[in-house]
């Protein structure tokens, strides 16, 4: 009898119990597609902004050009990053471990310079966005069009005019903006990477203190 009984209790199915692993990887991927979405959309403005306005500011023709050059910079950066995690890890060694592939390495490599070189990118459009600004709004700028950065044109009458080089607004504020808040992204990337070092710093001190204390 206890032996049925037995039986009878293992024919049983058990309870599936609610995977809180999946559920959290569903966060996770959910909060990554929400952050990829809206590095497009950002990228995708500049991208719109720098044509719109590519020969509208005469005063710092680069200021367009900055913001095409770090969008393109900013969606490779998201491909790359992509690579990284579907590259295929290589077969694992005898010691258990897994070495990571050849694409990954790759794609490693080429997103540590295209960060490098957006860091870089984001201080020169800093100075040009700051420079124009500052011509843009100085009081002296186009008075009597001769005051401020100028332009030689030839007229119908063969005569030499001078016309005072400015940008369009929208185009400066933009690109303010845009810097304003590329720097604060920045800012608060180095602030995590310091927490995360510190907070790697201490636990190492507090097992080394537990070794010794053993």
């Amino acid at each position: 009898m206890t032996s049925a009984n037995d039986n009878s209790v293992e024919s049983q199915p058990s309870e599936k119990k609610p995977s809180y692993c999946s559920f959290a990887y569903c966060c996770v991927l959910s909060l990554l597609l929400c952050i990829y979405g809206v590095i497009v959309g950002y990228s995708i403005t500049k991208l719109v902004i720098g044509g719109i306005y590519f020969h509208d500011c005469p005063l710092q023709p680069l200021l367009p050009i900055f913001l095409i050059v770090d969008a393109i910079v900013m969606l490779a950066t998201v491909s790359t990053t992509q690579c990284l995690t579907r590259g295929r890890p290589e077969v694992k060694p005898k010691n258990g471990q897994c070495r990571t592939s050849a694409v990954q390495k790759a794609a490693c490599g080429i997103a540590i310079m295209l960060i490098l070189f957006h860091v870089a990118w984001l201080i020169c459009g800093t100075i040009f966005v700051n420079d124009t600004r500052n011509t843009m709004y100085s009081p002296d700028h186009c008075i009597n069009g001769t005051s401020g950065p100028t332009d030689l044109t030839t007229t119908t009458s063969h005569h030499l005019t001078e016309t005072c080089l400015s940008c369009h607004e929208g185009l400066t504020d933009f690109t303010f903006v845009i810097v304003i808040i590329q720097w604060t992204l920045v800012g608060l990337v180095v602030f995590g990477l310091l927490i995360g070092l510190c907070c790697a710093f201490g636990s190492y001190i507090v097992c080394e203190k537990c070794l010794n204390f053993k």
